[in-house]
């Protein structure tokens, strides 16, 4: 059986049995937006990563340019936190940088991962103006 035949949840079923190391503090495990786990007392974390892959979640030039894809990059990750009822408060993403990729996009995807992060968590124009003059003035 080829993994296209499982489908994404399917192999999650699949792997999921005895993946935690530390079951305790796992209040929701591995799934499809995103995982929880208890940090201190009373408070919780959710986790959450969402890798953009070439020619699979986009096509670069027909689908958008690399700001694009950095907006969609923050985007994703951002509604899967929303989806497990968080409140987004920082951001990690993965990123698969091609070799013989140009310097110059990789500066336009950046770009649009700081900013769009700041848009959507911000909450003072102030911070996206200061973050505008820091980097691109």
């Amino acid at each position: 059986m080829k993994i296209s035949e499982l489908g994404e949840f399917g192999f999650i079923d699949a792997i999921k049995e005895d993946t935690l190391f530390n079951p305790d503090p796992v209040v929701i495990g591995i799934g499809d937006d995103g995982a929880v786990y208890k940090t201190s007392a009373g408070m919780e974390q959710v986790a959450v990563i969402d890798t953009m892959v070439e020619n699979s979640h986009f096509i670069i030039h027909r689908t958008g340019d690399w700001y694009d894809v950095g907006y969609k990059a923050v985007a994703s990750n951002l509604s899967d936190i929303a989806a497990m009822g968080g409140v987004p408060t920082h951001i990690v993403l993965s990123t698969a940088i091609a070799p013989d990729m140009e310097v110059m996009a990789l500066f336009l995807y950046m770009m649009a991962l700081k900013i769009s992060a700041v848009l959507i968590t911000s909450t003072s124009l102030a911070e996206i103006q200061s973050l505008l003059r820091k980097g691109w003035s």
